[in-house]
């Protein structure tokens, strides 16, 4: 079982992954360039609908301490904290202490497909230098191939192979 606060704690910390192994390939300040040049609205065929409305915010300290232990600067911290995937389950007002398995029985492999679509198109909005495109954009995926095959794990799922 996975509760969300877990999930979003993992989506997190990949996105964080992928950030530092960009800011390592391009650098910070590019990086930096880049990603204020983004449009952070999540893309809507991606999106998932989730009703379930609660009381979050016990749940916030609990984020917070782990972003803190990703050790970002504070500039890719804030691009961390508006992740549209993040941001979409954030503000959804989900209770974060439920299982996902309560919204998705049987189809958790479809919300996790979900989150690398949001990541896949995250990603390719950047707009990356061209000589830089396809390193900067496979650095970027691999945390998310990682936490795919994490996640489906925990959920007790075979991992196969995810066609974009």
């Amino acid at each position: 079982m996975i509760l969300w606060i877990d999930f979003l704690i993992h989506i997190l910390h990949t996105h964080a992954q992928s950030l530092k192994q960009l800011s390592a390939l391009l650098g910070e300040a590019k990086l930096v360039e880049l990603l204020e040049n983004l449009n952070h609205t999540p893309d809507e065929k991606h999106l998932i609908s989730l009703s379930e409305l609660s009381d979050q915010s016990i749940f916030y300290t609990q984020l917070e301490e782990n972003v803190q232990q990703f050790y970002l600067s504070s500039s890719l911290e804030s691009h961390l904290w508006a992740y549209p995937f993040y941001r979409s389950i954030i503000e959804s007002g989900l209770n974060l202490n439920t299982s996902i398995e309560t919204f998705y029985p049987k189809r958790s492999e479809e919300l996790v497909d979900s989150v690398l679509s949001q990541a896949q198109s995250w990603i390719h909005r950047i707009p990356f230098p061209s000589h830089l495109q396809v390193q900067a954009e496979q650095v970027a995926w691999t945390p998310w191939l990682r936490w795919r095959a994490q996640t489906l794990q925990k959920l007790g799922r075979r991992s196969i192979t995810f066609i974009g």
